[in-house]
């Protein structure tokens, strides 16, 4: 899943296309961002400076095993 741009923030911004965006949405909810191209959809995952490590391996395994 390429990065759209790097933030230095608790905010990821990644490119989907709308398969992937379908098949994650059923687990992780995230924000709209933008069109990318007539496919792909700039999307922006965000967790609380408070989401414990635990949560954020989860979010990064879940996305690993499905990309």
């Amino acid at each position: 899943m390429p990065l759209f741009l790097k933030s230095p923030t608790n905010q990821i911004f990644c490119v989907l296309d709308q398969q992937q965006m379908a098949e994650l949405s059923k687990d992780v909810d995230f924000g709209f961002i933008q069109a990318y191209d007539g496919t792909r959809t700039v999307v922006r995952f965000a967790a609380s400076w408070a989401t414990s490590q635990t949560n954020t391996d989860a979010l990064c395994a879940l996305i690993q095993s499905r990309f």
